[in-house]
């Protein structure tokens, strides 16, 4: 096989492949032996077809295989040779003429190739002289002591008592159907439980403060807020035919039972039960791991924000200045994008997304950042625990949820890019000196205003929005 690079840049590539017929005839001769001997032909004896006959019948095809894998090589010791990085696949060029395969002629045969490369970039910036903002949320006392009476609360046993009711409390009512204002004989009954906060306000007036034994009237399809017709059927009135009986609306009710929070006393017994035996010994020391805790929920937006930051700020120091547009167009842009600005000049908005692609690429190839297989598997029973919002699996389910999710190449390569986008963020901040910026909540929210305009006009000129309407 011969190669000859014909034109060359930092952004693509176009050689020609010349593969010779002493490069293939001799496999192609053993391909039709073999062949032969499996043959089965009407008229013949079995493996004796004739060879002229065998040529005929499969020599084109094989011929064709044969070709393709010698290219295919080439393509692989061409581009191992230049220490290239393709953009892609290696594909004929426009201007490739037809070729006629023909497997009783041994001819040679000549390909041109064309692909985009990605440049090596010097980049700047990653050497501690770019400064990038960090933005972390200021977590205020009221905040963490509001959140730590939230937790108190969620741990707070329920215990019965006479009354009086008061917010909060949960009822046990018996209902009985009315005629006028009188209990109905032989009327509909039933027993249920439900929130006093979640009664209608009319209804709360008559029931706060009432003991047990106490009863107030009521019309029950408007006992509980945001209750329709089939929700007070099926769960308070208890109708279980399929034929509802005639009832009148209006209901007495019974306040059969009272059970209220008992506020959780602060000691090690409710520490151990919140945070685990013996990891905390004060409210103090419970106070300082809510704010912790808090601090990391706020981290992910903190990272994104640096993330989009960094990104703007290390486009602006690396801009390609010379990017031609019929390679970014060509190799860079998905078809539907690049159809978009086919007769016209990308915006700049686009070729600094273009751009940060490459520096991307650029730092994982240059700092060899690829995800293990490790990594990979952790985000995958991430996202699980995410959709099953923290629910506990057998380790064998988990595995095989995992290996299902791994195995699925769309949900595998989102998975790749998401984990390679957080191993480069993580490689950034430690090359960039970053500004530590303690901040409010609502100028973390201006922030991130800032950040979305800028987003926004992204996806305008990408199309993204316009993907999204259709």
């Amino acid at each position: 096989m011969k190669s000859n690079i014909l034109e060359q840049s930092p952004y693509s590539a176009k050689f020609e492949v010349t593969i010779e017929a002493d490069d293939y005839s001799a496999e192609l001769k053993d391909k039709l032996k073999e062949k032969r001997k499996s043959s089965n032909m009407k008229g013949f004896r079995p493996g004796k077809a004739p060879m002229r006959l065998i040529q005929k019948m499969y020599g084109h095809a094989l011929l064709i295989d044969i070709i393709n894998q010698k290219a295919s090589d080439a393509l692989k010791e061409i581009s191992e040779g230049q220490e290239w990085r393709p953009l892609g696949e290696m594909d004929l060029a426009e201007d490739q003429p037809n070729q006629d395969f023909d497997p009783v002629q041994n001819k040679d045969y000549s390909f041109i190739f064309e692909t985009g490369l990605l440049p090596k970039m010097d980049l700047k910036g990653l050497d501690g002289s770019l400064s990038v903002p960090y933005f972390t949320i200021e977590v205020l006392d009221d905040k963490v002591r509001e959140r730590w009476d939230e937790i108190l609360s969620q741990v707070a046993e329920q215990v019965e008592t006479e009354g009086p009711v008061k917010e909060g409390d949960v009822l046990t009512l018996e209902a009985s159907e009315l005629d006028g204002d009188k209990e109905k004989e032989n009327g509909w009954i039933s027993n249920f439980s439900i929130a006093a906060d979640l009664m209608e306000e009319e209804a709360q007036k008559l029931v706060m403060g009432a003991k047990i034994g106490e009863t107030f009237d009521f019309d029950i399809y408007k006992l509980e807020k945001n209750a329709d017709e089939e929700f007070v059927e099926k769960h308070l009135l208890k109708i279980e035919d399929e034929e509802k009986p005639e009832m009148n609306s209006d209901f007495r009710f019974e306040l059969m039972t009272v059970k209220t929070k008992q506020e959780a006393e602060i000691n090690q017994d409710t520490f151990d039960k919140i945070f685990g035996e013996g990891e905390i010994s004060s409210e103090e020391e419970a106070l300082d791991k809510i704010r912790e805790s808090m601090e990391m929920a706020n981290q992910g937006g903190s990272d994104n924000l640096f993330y989009w930051d960094a990104k703007f700020k290390l486009t602006d120091e690396n801009r390609l200045e010379d990017l031609p547009e019929s390679y970014a167009k060509k190799y860079l842009l998905d078809k539907k994008t690049a159809a978009q600005y086919k007769n016209e000049d990308l915006p700049q908005t686009v070729k600094d997304e273009l751009i940060w692609s490459l520096i991307t690429q650029n730092i994982a190839i240059q700092n060899n950042i690829q995800p293990t297989q490790e990594a990979l598997i952790g985000k995958a029973q991430e996202r699980i625990s995410q959709m099953l919002q923290g629910q506990a699996l057998p380790d064998s389910v988990m595995n095989q949820l995992t290996q299902t999710i791994l195995e699925d190449r769309e949900q595998m390569n989102k998975i790749a890019q998401e984990v390679t986008q957080t191993m480069i963020t993580d490689f950034i901040k430690e090359n960039v000196t970053i500004e530590q910026q303690t901040v409010s909540e609502d100028e973390f929210k201006a922030e991130v205003e800032r950040i979305n305009e800028k987003v926004d006009k992204i996806n305008h000129y990408l199309g993204a929005d316009q993907s999204e309407e259709e």
